[in-house]
């Protein structure tokens, strides 16, 4: 594994990649390493980032502090046993649905790059990945996330198994960073977990979406998983489940900002 912090040593890397395809996308073992992680961004630019954020946040009439904190090495942990809850219902139809189209997807976008935002465990991407494999369409993935431990993890995991793998993991927060991130022929923007739905409203939603639109050219494209609509009670026991794990979930970032000078209590939230 390759741990690269900064933009000009990135560059370097992917040079040797693109050497190794020999303009060849049809999938083949490497002898390269597999595993390099880029920091979109310092600890320290991020850190300042996620206090304006709760300051603001906390400033609010109903207090609020952004999800996308809770995501460390920890919380990601948290997040799995999440989603392995029976009330959980987006994993199973997400993954219900790339294993059926994982193929047709990788066929009608024919990309040269999988770009993951908020990739995780990276689990539920394997159908797309695999698919790479059957349509001969690229070999690189590229996920995002705020956890390098948790990118390092799942590339190795990923590189074990698909030995023809390129994995180009980018450490930061998709909502600042993409800007940041180089292009490398057609891209495959793919975000999952209903991640659109966690903002509080549809003008932050567009936002989000306008900030990707901003950094796609011709011939990328967008995958997006959305929720669709449910009863109440549906969402939630999702989100309530019985085990408890989405409410110690909802808690983490409290953990994570008491690291800092934040001296912040469970008793004045709800998980």
């Amino acid at each position: 594994m390759e741990i690269i912090t900064n933009r000009d040593q990135q560059e370097t890397a992917q040079k040797k990649v693109e050497k190794l395809s020999n303009g060849n996308n049809s999938p083949s073992p490497l002898t390269a390493p597999q595993i390099q992680v880029c920091e979109l961004t310092t600890p320290h630019e991020f850190r300042q980032r996620m206090e304006d954020d709760v300051r603001y946040g906390l400033t609010l009439p109903q207090r609020w502090i952004p999800s996308k904190y809770r995501y460390d090495e920890e919380g990601s942990v948290l997040f799995e046993r999440i989603i392995e809850q029976p009330e959980y219902y987006p994993a199973v139809a997400e993954n219900e649905i790339l294993a059926a189209q994982s193929e047709n997807i990788m066929r009608l976008t024919n990309p040269d790059e999988l770009i993951e935002l908020g990739s995780g465990s990276s689990k539920k991407t394997r159908g797309l990945i695999e698919a790479m494999l059957v349509t001969g369409s690229c070999r690189r993935y590229t996920p995002i996330d705020i956890s390098e431990g948790v990118i390092r993890e799942a590339g190795e995991a990923l590189t074990r198994d698909y030995d023809w793998l390129q994995v180009q993991g980018q450490v930061g927060d998709y909502d600042h960073d993409l800007g940041r991130i180089r292009r490398n022929g057609r891209r495959l923007f793919a975000i999952f977990g209903t991640t659109v739905c966690n903002y509080t409203s549809k003008a932050e939603c567009m936002e989000f979406v306008k900030k990707i639109k901003a950094v796609m050219t011709k011939g990328d494209s967008l995958l997006v998983g959305i929720d669709l609509l449910k009863d109440v009670s549906v969402i939630e026991s999702c989100y309530t489940d019985q085990a408890g794990a989405n409410a110690r979930f909802k808690l983490r970032v409290l953990d994570i900002l008491n690291r800092g000078s934040a001296r912040l209590s469970e008793a004045g939230f709800q998980g």
